[in-house]
C-alpha cells in the first residue's frame, strides 16, 4: 500500500482552490549530441598515428588533406536521430554523398564495413539507412543533414561516415564518430 500512495503522491497534487489535479511526471532532458570533429589526413598518416587521426582521404584529389570533417547525431523530435555533416576545405562544387557505416575508419577503404541498416532488411534504400547529400559551394564548404524516425538499436552499432563524390562506388574518405543510442527503438 505505501508503494501505491507514494506513486499516486507522485501523479497528482492538490490546487490552491482545493482540486485535486493531475502532475505529469518530470522528463529527462534529452541527450547531449555527439560531435566528432577532424582534420583529413591520409592512410599513412593513419597508420603511423591509428589513435590520433579520426578522418582519413582516400583520394586527395576528391578530399583534399587538410580539409575538416564535423558529424553531430542529435534526438530529434520524433525520437529518431538527425545526422549532420560539415565539410569545409574540399572541393568546389563538389556533390558527396556520405553513409553512416557500422565499423571504424581505417588504412583500407574497406575497414569501415558495411552500412547501418533500420531492420533486418539487407537491402541498401534510403529509408533503410542513412544517406547524406552536401554539395560544396564555391568556397569548398558544403553542409547536409537527414532526419530519421529511428534510430541506432539496441543490437546494432554505427562507428563512421564514408564519403563518395556523388552516385560514385570508390570510397573518397572516412571519419570515425562515435555514434550513439540516444532513445529506446
Amino acid at each position: 500500500m505505501p508503494l501505491c500512495r507514494n506513486v499516486f503522491a507522485q501523479l497528482v497534487a492538490i490546487s490552491p482552490l482545493g482540486l485535486l489535479v493531475a502532475v505529469a511526471p518530470a522528463s529527462a532532458a534529452p541527450p547531449a549530441p555527439v560531435t566528432a570533429s577532424a582534420e583529413f589526413a591520409s592512410p599513412e598518416q593513419y597508420s603511423s598515428d591509428p589513435g590520433g587521426v579520426s578522418a582519413i582521404s582516400y583520394d586527395p584529389a576528391a578530399v583534399p588533406l587538410g580539409g575538416r570533417v564535423t558529424v553531430t547525431e542529435a534526438l530529434n523530435k520524433w525520437g529518431g536521430m538527425s545526422v549532420t555533416l560539415d565539410l569545409t576545405g574540399v572541393r568546389p562544387r563538389q556533390t558527396y554523398r556520405a553513409y553512416v557505416h557500422v565499423d571504424s575508419c581505417g588504412a583500407a577503404a574497406s575497414r569501415a564495413g558495411e552500412r547501418l541498416r533500420n531492420g533486418p532488411s539487407p537491402d541498401s534504400y534510403e529509408a533503410n539507412e542513412i544517406w547524406i547529400e552536401a554539395t560544396a559551394d564555391s568556397d569548398g564548404n558544403a553542409t547536409g543533414a537527414v532526419d530519421k524516425y529511428w534510430g541506432i538499436a539496441a543490437n546494432q552499432h554505427a562507428n563512421s561516415v564514408v564519403l563518395h563524390l556523388g552516385d560514385s562506388a570508390p570510397v573518397k574518405a572516412c571519419v570515425t564518430v562515435p555514434f550513439q543510442r540516444l532513445a529506446e527503438w
